[in-house]
């Protein structure tokens, strides 16, 4: 803004005395169009008025006189003197010739650089001289030390240096003045918002009344609705935590930490965001860094108090200098709440071991938290949900700001508006073996944890009565019996078959009964036979001893199942993983290329396998509920529900964030292993050679078989909702990266063994296969090898277990 010296103007003005005849309407020079945001006007006297006179009158009206500092302002305020008074005649001899207003330029005669007629000239806001527009001949000596605007019979505009009084004919009767005064700061010249209502001008002297009495200009208006918070406030506005700013306005967030260098290995970004408010939706988070994060091992990950939020680098990117990266994820509202309840947030941006700090000496990190400034009323009953909460109107039992009846954020599976973790706190619904979900709900999902359908979990019943389960397989001797097994040895056998038939006939036996008809005959035979053989092991539960039609559909993989003489379908007793059968069998390993894309170098040269042992296999990813069931608590990002992934279903999500070296420990506390690559190749394939183990290499029909970054939406969804391939696994492609055993080497297919292959004995990295809902199609397919050191976490890792039988 331009700035002007303060001058006692009443005085002068008064004893000026100059009337004013017309004055046109001020015009702003836009900055949209290019200019500075000024206010411009020409005004018009009856008589001559002198230089001084104007500068007076201009500045008793809250502006100065016009200072044209380029050629684009020059035309501008040329353009606001349209009034043919404004330009009175120069007189005989050039009757043609107009003297226009008077505008803000003088010749200091005291000044150091002054020199008759073209230096010492100077702007009265004290602006630098750098443009003139002088008219030939002009400056000239005589006296004539103040400027004004010209107009001859073929230049116009141009200047004129004058005397005080613009000494020729009428003299000079106008001025252009500009109003460029921003007394409170606000960026806004104040004129104009004199002219729009925004500050009050009672005695039109076009300087803000606040201005002149001290008062505060910008009184907190967090709406913009022209009324203050505190009359708002007083009005009564709701203000539940009384800091004088309303409800509606109060849980703005925008956070943004400075700005760190170098970042690399072993530096780091740290700060901790102070007076945190909690947030009304999902959270943003930004990160931008410009450092060496040009590989899968070069990357960053985001820590908010220390809980990882996202890995993040930049694939096929170069090398120093390095480019600014920009990575954006959300928090959900719930997490985000959890986080923030105590008005801090601890954030740390930390890079791999291979990130370059010396590399990229001017590397840069900044990480922006921003969210939503929506009224908090979730129920749509008028009142600031935090306010009820506080004043407990409206419950909310996991404290995370969200009121229980509208907090989607946490799994509700009986549907009764409250978070379960709630309901169990509160004995409302019972959690025998204390993983976090209702008994009531597990049962409702997995009817074979309740196998006596008496509507309490078996774990528990046998928890509390170990008789109930004399050979300690982890099922209820009442189910045993009622599968044929009456001597508990874990198989239906000959010495089964003996006591069934020494009890032919007989009605209401104690065992031998299997149909319930109340009597041992043709039809419990039946059914003894079809259980034949070992139907459960000390570690998992038979759910279905053969395979099942609808599901693998081929025969000749039905027969292979058969053969072996194992149950096809599993549920692990440690981790309630459900685990189909894969036989053994050869196949050819390695490169299946789609329509769209190649291989990979590493995918060659194709061989032949042979798997010599049947094993199990998840037929899902390893979900969140059953990581949290067994660690104790849930690493992963995508932990609430979206637009997309109801609250019920959030359980269902495949566990992510979890490193190669944190499934360690869950093989430990449950027996199961990651499957080898071979063996992971081998079931994903399920008697398929083509890029999609649906039998096509059209990258097109991916979508039916895998979340993939062209249907995922950004982020997992619960498993199992995709087709299976043929022995009835789903989400082999898609969802999440599933890690395997082996270590990763490049040329390992050239050396492998043709049975049995276990991959190399060590190395860096370790093997990642099936791609992810962030990746492409090329990333999915069959043959795809993907790998990463084996401490890395992100939220697209996680796994499927596998177990030897």
């Amino acid at each position: 803004m331009k700035s002007l010296n303060g001058v006692a103007v009443a005085a002068l003005i008064a004893a000026v005395g100059a009337p004013i005849a017309h004055a046109q309407e001020a015009v702003q020079w836009r900055v949209e169009d290019g200019g500075n945001g000024h206010w411009y006007a020409v005004h018009i006297n009856t008589t001559r008025i002198t230089w001084t006179e104007s500068k007076v009158l201009a500045e008793s009206r809250g502006g100065h006189l016009a200072t044209l500092v380029s050629s684009a302002e020059n035309e501008f305020a040329f353009s606001v003197c349209d009034a043919p008074s404004a330009w009175p005649s120069w007189g005989p001899p050039y009757p043609s010739f107009r003297l226009g207003p008077w505008l803000g330029g003088y010749q200091d005669t005291s000044a150091p650089d002054y020199q008759s007629p073209s230096t010492g000239w100077r702007w009265i806001t004290e602006e630098q001289w750098t443009y003139t527009n002088w008219r030939s001949g002009q400056p000239d000596a005589g006296g004539e030390h103040y400027l004004a605007f010209y107009c001859g019979t073929s230049i116009c505009p141009t200047w004129n240096n004058a005397g005080q009084a613009g000494d020729y004919g009428d003299g000079i009767r106008s001025l252009v003045i500009e109003w460029s005064a921003d007394c409170n700061g606000d960026g806004i010249v104040d004129y104009g918002q004199i002219l729009d209502g925004t500050f009050a001008d009672a005695n039109e002297n076009g300087v803000p009344d606040c201005c002149e009495d001290g008062s505060d200009c910008n009184p907190a208006d967090c709406d913009s609705n022209g009324i203050s918070d505190a009359d708002e406030i007083a009005a009564g506005v709701p203000d539940c935590n009384q800091n004088g700013v309303p409800d509606n306005c109060d849980y703005e967030g925008l956070y943004v930490t400075p700005q760190q260098a170098p970042f690399g290995a072993g530096n780091f970004l740290s700060h901790t965001f102070t007076g945190v408010e909690l947030a009304t939706e999902d959270v943003s988070v930004r990160i931008e860094a410009r450092a060496d994060l040009d590989s899968v091992a070069e990357f960053a990950t985001l820590k908010v108090d220390g809980e990882t939020i996202g890995v993040f680098w930049v694939v096929g990117g170069q090398n120093c200098p390095a480019e600014a990266q920009v990575f954006e994820t959300i928090i959900p509202v719930g997490e985000f709440n959890a986080l923030a309840k105590d008005g801090e947030l601890h954030v740390v941006l930390e890079a791999s071991p291979l990130v370059s700090a010396t590399e990229c000496i001017s590397s840069l990190a900044k990480v922006t938290l921003q969210y939503a400034t929506d009224f908090p009323d979730c129920n749509g009953n008028g009142l600031d949900d935090f306010c009820e909460i506080a004043d407990g109107t409206l419950a909310d039992c996991d404290g995370n700001a969200i009121p229980d009846s509208c907090d989607d954020a946490f799994p509700d599976c009986n549907g009764n508006g409250l978070p379960d973790s709630c309901d169990i706190a509160g004995g409302t619904l019972t959690d025998c073996n204390g993983n976090g979900q209702p008994d009531s709900c597990e049962i409702a999902s997995w009817p074979d944890l309740d196998c006596d359908e008496d509507g309490t979990l078996d774990v528990c019943q046998i928890a509390s009565n170990p008789a109930l389960d004399e050979n300690a397989d982890g099922l209820l001797d009442a189910c045993s019996f009622a599968l044929g097994d009456f001597d508990l040895d874990g198989q239906v056998g000959g010495s089964d078959l003996a006591a069934m038939l020494s009890l032919w006939g007989i009605k209401n036996p104690p065992v031998g009964d299997l149909t319930g008809d109340g009597i041992v005959g043709g039809a419990d035979l039946s059914y003894l036979l079809g259980n034949w053989g070992p139907y459960q092991g000390v570690w998992g539960s038979i759910i279905e001893i053969a395979p099942d039609p609808a599901v693998v559909t081929d025969p000749e993989w039905r027969e292979r199942i058969i053969a072996t003489g194992l149950p096809w379908r599993v549920r692990d007793n440690a981790s309630q993983i459900e685990m189909l059968l894969v036989p053994p069998g050869t196949f050819m390993m390695g490169c299946s290329p789609s329509n769209q894309y190649g291989c990979s170098g590493d995918e060659n040269p194709v061989h032949q396998v042979t798997l010599t042992q049947a094993y199990y296999l998840g037929r899902y990813e390893v979900t969140q509920a059953q990581w949290t069931a067994v660690m104790g608590s849930n690493p992963s990002q995508f932990q609430g529900s979206s637009a997309q992934v109801p609250a019920a279903e959030v359980p269902l999500r495949p566990v992510e964030q979890v490193s190669w070296n944190m499934i360690q420990g869950f093989e430990t506390a449950t027996g199961l292993r990651l499957p080898t690559e071979a063996e992971w190749e081998y079931a994903c394939r399920a008697g398929t050679t083509t890029a999609f183990n649906n039998g096509s290499n059209d990258d097109a029909t991916l979508g039916t078989l895998a979340w993939f970054s062209s249907n995922s939406g950004s982020q997992t969804r619960p498993v199992r909702q995709k087709l299976a391939n043929a022995l009835g696994l789903h989400d082999m492609h898609g969802n999440v990266w599933e890690w395997v055993e082996d270590w990763y080497g490049s040329n390992y297919y050239a050396q492998s063994p043709a049975v049995d292959p276990p991959g190399p004995i060590s190395g860096p990295y370790r093997v990642l296969r099936g791609g992810s809902w962030l990746n492409f199609s090329y990333g999915c397919r069959a043959s795809f090898r993907g790998f990463v050191g084996p401490g890395v976490d992100n939220d697209f890792y996680g796994f499927r277990a596998a177990r030897t039988p």
